[in-house]
């Protein structure tokens, strides 16, 4: 099983990717079987942004999540980031390898 996240925004604008391959590892399934990434889908963190400046008009620095598991795709905030899901947020990052992480308002 592949699982690609990456954490976008924040205070200082930074994107950080992590990828792990869990291979056949029960242990993980059983980890994003809990996280129901299921719940997780529908707009994506650019477009919650947008509708959230334009609704509250002003900045807000919470994190966006973007994460990717063998085809499905979850998109959630920071601010929902909580029991089983943070659980397996947590593990990527603390055991995947960080992958083209950058500063995302530097020039390209």
């Amino acid at each position: 099983m592949l699982l690609e996240l990456r954490r976008t925004g924040g205070f200082t604008g930074t994107t950080k990717r992590w990828r792990v391959d869990t291979g056949e590892d029960q242990a993980w399934r059983t980890l994003v079987d809990k996280a129901n990434l299921d719940e997780h889908r529908g707009l994506g963190p650019v477009m919650r942004r947008i509708l959230l400046l334009t609704t509250s008009g002003g900045h807000h620095d919470d994190f966006s999540y973007d994460l990717k598991v063998d085809g499905r795709h979850a998109r959630f905030r920071g601010v929902h980031l909580e029991g089983p899901l943070c659980d397996l947020v947590d593990r990527i990052v603390a055991e995947g390898q960080e992958i083209d992480s950058r500063e995302t308002d530097s020039p390209g």
